[in-house]
């Protein structure tokens, strides 16, 4: 019995969107700090692997954007919004009937909570909000795809994107703007995400040499730089502190 190609890519992507799930659902229980930063990949992974499904479903196939966008949002959406209209109305019940009250219940807590906002809202709900910015940028990275053919170029111009995004963050947490205002703004998520998507549509027709040396020359990079500010703040910088927005 012979196994598909597609069909053994589909369960490596399916394994690693397993992989992902299970280290986010350990992001909100109380590990211990080591394990809790090394789990840091968790959305990262996820959106790479979106970009690896992707890739693989809509591949040499013309996108039509307006039903993608509408299935894509309306898988995303409608049971995000059915479990938070049933979470709120057990909660207003159970204060109503038995003065019981297991959640924050206010209409600013509610608002923000179906507006997907990380402060003020539901915070576990933001993985959502990512999952449609990545929907709202298939398109255009389908597209880019498409016509940049060389894999030097292509992410070349993904490394240029990363480091000018890099370089806005730095400037506007430079005292211009408050570090909430970043976090919590989603605008700040559209590029770095939307890379780690394109590298992900891309990552089937790179050679598994290049991914391994790529990988090492990263962690390399990595481990100079966690040393670099170690050494200039005394301390080791934990990676969750460059997570709202992600930065390099």
């Amino acid at each position: 019995m012979s196994i598909h190609y597609n069909d053994l890519k589909s369960f490596q992507i399916h394994f690693l969107r397993a992989f992902g799930i299970i280290f986010l659902i350990l992001a909100h229980v109380k590990l211990p700090i080591v394990l809790f930063q090394l789990r840091n990949f968790n959305v990262i992974l996820l959106v790479l692997i979106a970009g690896a499904a992707f890739s693989l479903r809509c591949n040499d196939v013309p996108i039509k954007i307006l039903p993608y966008l509408r299935h894509r949002i309306a898988r995303l959406i409608i049971p995000c919004y059915l479990f938070l209209i049933i979470f709120f109305l057990c909660g207003f019940l159970s204060s109503y009937f038995f003065d019981f009250m297991f959640i924050q219940f206010d209409y600013a807590y509610v608002i923000k909570s179906f507006l997907l906002n990380r402060i003020g809202g539901i915070q576990y709900l933001w993985i959502i909000a990512i999952y449609l910015i990545v929907a709202g940028v298939a398109p255009l990275t389908a597209y880019f795809n498409r016509s940049v053919s060389r894999n030097p170029t292509y992410f070349l111009l993904i490394s240029l994107f990363l480091i000018l995004h890099e370089l806005m963050v730095m400037y506007l947490q430079n005292g211009i703007v408050r570090k909430e205002f970043l976090s919590n703004n989603y605008l700040f998520y559209i590029v770095p995400y939307s890379c780690v998507f394109a590298i992900g549509v891309r990552l089937e027709q790179c050679q598994l040499r290049s991914i391994v040396w790529s990988a090492v020359g990263l962690m390399i990079i990595f481990v100079v730089l966690a040393i670099k500010m170690a050494i200039a703040q005394g301390q080791f910088v934990w990676t969750q502190a460059y997570k709202y927005p992600p930065q390099l």
